[in-house]
């Protein structure tokens, strides 16, 4: 199993916590029955060489430790108990640098994610938002500009005349009809020569 697969398992040994309980101070043998122990350096770290009861100076390498508990897991209550543990490098006159953390919830083994997947999910995360941000601005510009396209007037002869064709009659302007009865009433010799409107000054 690949480092990075980790991240997707998780691990409880039932038969342990039955017989001896999850407090601090058995957490770490807890711990060292996980795939996690086997797979991020246990065989070869300090913790491993305390086990096989070497006497040699274990001051340098891969070290795991408990950094962290609530109080329910000091109390030993397994139910509510938060374990945290940490993975750390150690060497000679330096201060210990962590490598990795895991969680003890419940007795259920966690890897923690690193910094460097936290920071690139956020970025996927944050690219994936903004690519939808993006195409959704883009499709209402398109709405908006089809929105404020002019329409073609209808035209009342089809479609095969252009938009530009004006087949609508417009009114005769009232003053046209006056001067034009004027003329007819001249014409037919009526006295005064004077116009009497005998019809609406706009035609249907």
């Amino acid at each position: 199993m690949a480092l990075e697969d980790l991240a997707q398992v998780s691990f409880v040994n039932e038969d342990f916590l039955r017989k001896h309980g999850l407090s601090t101070s058995n957490v770490l043998d807890y711990f060292y029955t996980s795939p996690f122990y086997l797979r991020c350096g246990g065989p070869e770290s300090i913790n491993e060489r305390r086990r096989r009861g070497l006497r040699e100076a274990a001051t340098t390498g891969i070290e795991f430790v408990v950094a962290g508990a609530n109080a329910d897991a000091r109390e030993g209550l397994l139910a509510t108990s938060i374990f945290v543990l940490q993975r750390v490098l150690r060497r000679p006159g330096e201060s210990a640098t962590p490598q990795d953390a895991f969680y003890v919830l419940a007795g259920t083994v966690y890897k923690a994610p690193s910094l460097v997947d936290i920071f690139d999910g956020a970025l996927s995360q944050s690219a994936r938002a903004a690519s939808s941000i993006l195409k959704k601005q883009l499709e209402s510009m398109r709405q908006s500009k089809e929105d404020e396209a002019p329409q073609a007037p209808d035209s009342r002869l089809g479609d095969g005349w252009p938009a530009w064709c004006n087949f609508e009659r417009p009114a005769v302007p009232a003053v046209w009809l006056r001067g034009a009865f004027a003329d007819s009433a001249r014409r037919a010799g009526v006295p005064g020569g004077e116009a009497r409107e005998t019809g609406p000054s706009h035609p249907p």
